[in-house]
Formats: structure tokens, C-alpha cells, sequence
């Protein structure tokens, strides 16, 4: 892709995967604020982040299940 920005989803929803090694680096748990630092965002967006790929229900209107 050249010329075009990464949409801001696509960065938000890309950089969950180490926001979640951290936390495997942290099993008794870690502030989200110092999350939010060790990653770069502000807490509150990386809690709608969290938030959104939790309450995510991909299979909610499968008929396959």
C-alpha cells in the first residue's frame, strides 16, 4: 500500500497482541495505566481497545454452532 496511511482501527486493533504479551509478563496483573504507558497510548484508549476485543461476539449470529 503505497501512499496510504494504516486506518487507525487496523493500528489500534494491531498492536493488542503485545499489549497481551505484556500482560502474560505480569500473571498477579498490572495497572493500566502503566500498560497503557509501557505501549504508547492513553489509558482510556487502550481501554476502549481492551474493551472492544473483549466484548467482541464474532459467533454471536453463527448458524454453523
Amino acid at each position: 500500500m503505497t501512499g496510504k496511511a494504516t486506518p487507525r482501527y487496523a493500528a489500534r486493533f494491531g498492536r493488542l497482541p503485545a499489549v497481551f504479551e505484556m500482560l502474560l509478563a505480569h500473571p498477579d496483573g498490572v495497572p493500566l495505566a502503566t500498560l497503557a504507558e509501557e505501549v504508547g497510548v492513553p489509558a482510556g484508549e487502550l481501554r476502549e481497545d481492551l474493551l472492544a476485543f473483549y466484548t467482541a461476539d464474532p459467533l454471536e449470529n453463527d448458524r454453523m454452532l
